[in-house]
């Protein structure tokens, strides 16, 4: 008897403890973690460093000795048909070549820093997409929790109104009203949880997965932020991603323009080789040689000069650029942050709103008890009060949605623990 309770209370350990693994809360930096392993944005553009990075060393190879081995075999004639075989090591050092090679690592490197630019600036977008979905679930969470209590409000009125109708106080016109109430807060609460689930679905998506387990748990509360009270935003913006991928175009576009300009100048080369030759009875022939190679471009139908004209053309261009990114940047950070600003603001206000709400409807429910107040009135109060509720959710959502925003701007990836751009954890 003891051996099959012993299984069976190893099997109920091993229920229990999945059961707790399958309810473990997803935080926020739960969900940073899955999308920093899952999300493809993320991956793409990990990718594209690493073949920045390659590009580097390609370009560095030319800097280097070429080696390269031959052989080769030969039938000559007519007549007396002879086979000849050879084998060489060859050598060749590239001495100078107008700058165009370094100048060619140098844009390989701007390439890299851009695509660095680049994967910062995806992985602040990605923040902000999973903050907002982050949100999204929290809100719809806790709007189904208060049009529960709509729900339950509008049927406690129901009930009142019905104990005076049937006391001859009140009119069958004011017992519908509060029926359709009753129904409209049953229909949204039934809405409001379809939308917890399309979030969640939502939110799975945003970390690269399918779908969130039933009971998987998201955790988090609408907070309230605070925005930074003092703001360099020339500073920050020459910080953001967008900035520094527009500095890297403008240091490879002037790379590339000294790439092009050492199609006017010659290449050097040191080459040399040594090998052995023979055909089938010796192969004991040996040879070397040594030497300068130049290599002077003298005509090339105007291709060098026009290839120059098109590297300033395009310097100019990314010279421009920068100036008008860093400006558009500070632009977007001024307006995020009076967004973030009002949208803080506005939560104090609804706050306050919902609180003399509540205060108005505990006076006007004991005035119409008491048959002091018309149910025209009342409702519009009760109505009035319900109302102040959902603003108030809704600016607490809007705040934290501006944060994200203002995050998004500023460059901040939540994927490392300290923001980069503003200096602070978040």
């Amino acid at each position: 008897m003891m051996k099959p309770l012993a299984v069976e209370l190893i099997v109920a350990s091993l229920f229990a403890l999945s059961a707790n693994a399958a309810e473990q809360p997803l935080t926020w930096e739960a969900c940073v973690q899955l999308t920093a392993k899952n999300n493809p944005s993320l991956a793409v553009a990990s990718a594209n460093v690493e073949v920045a990075a390659s590009a580097i060393s390609i370009e560095r190879s030319v800097l280097f000795p070429q080696l390269s081995a031959n052989a080769s075999t030969m039938l000559s004639g007519p007549g007396d048909k002879t086979t000849r075989y050879g084998a060489s090591l060859g050598v060749e050092q590239l001495l100078f070549s107008g700058g165009g090679k370094r100048a060619a690592v140098r844009s390989a490197r701007a390439g890299l820093e851009s695509q660095l630019a680049v994967l910062s600036g995806s992985r602040s977008d990605v923040t902000y997409a999973l903050r907002n979905a982050f949100i999204n679930v929290l809100y719809a969470k806790q709007r189904v929790e208060l049009l529960a209590e709509i729900e339950a409000r509008r049927a406690d009125n129901l009930e009142l109104v019905e104990l005076r109708y049937e006391g001859g106080r009140e009119h069958k016109g004011s017992v519908a009203s509060s029926q359709a109430s009753l129904f409209d807060a049953q229909v949204q609460g039934v809405q409001s949880a379809r939308s917890v689930s399309v979030n969640r679905q939502i939110l799975a998506r945003r970390m690269g997965q399918a779908s969130l387990p039933v009971d998987t748990v998201v955790e988090g509360t609408l907070a309230q932020v605070s925005p930074p009270e003092e703001t360099d935003f020339e500073t920050i913006a020459r910080e953001a991603p967008a900035y520094l991928e527009s500095q890297a175009s403008l240091a490879r576009a002037d790379a590339q323009l000294s790439v092009a300009r050492s199609g006017y100048w010659p290449e050097v080369s040191l080459v040399g080789a040594a090998g052995r030759y023979g055909d089938e009875n010796s192969f004991d022939e040996d040879y070397w040689s040594t030497g300068v190679k130049l290599s002077f471009p003298i005509w090339s139908g105007g291709q060098t000069r026009h290839e120059v004209s098109k590297a300033k053309a395009s310097l100019r261009a990314a010279d421009a650029d920068e100036a008008r990114v860093l400006d558009e940047r500070v632009r977007l950070l001024v307006l995020a942050k009076q967004r973030f600003v009002d949208a803080v603001d506005n939560v104090e206000v609804q706050a306050k709103y919902a609180e003399a709400a509540e205060i108005r409807a505990q006076i006007s429910r004991q005035q119409y008890e008491g048959g002091l107040l018309s149910f025209e009135n009342w409702i519009v109060i009760e109505d009035d009060l319900i109302s102040k509720n959902e603003q108030l959710l809704n600016a607490r959502r809007s705040a934290l949605t501006a944060e994200a925003a203002w995050w998004q701007v500023t460059g901040y990836e939540a994927f490392s623990q300290t923001n980069p751009r503003l200096g602070d954890k978040q």
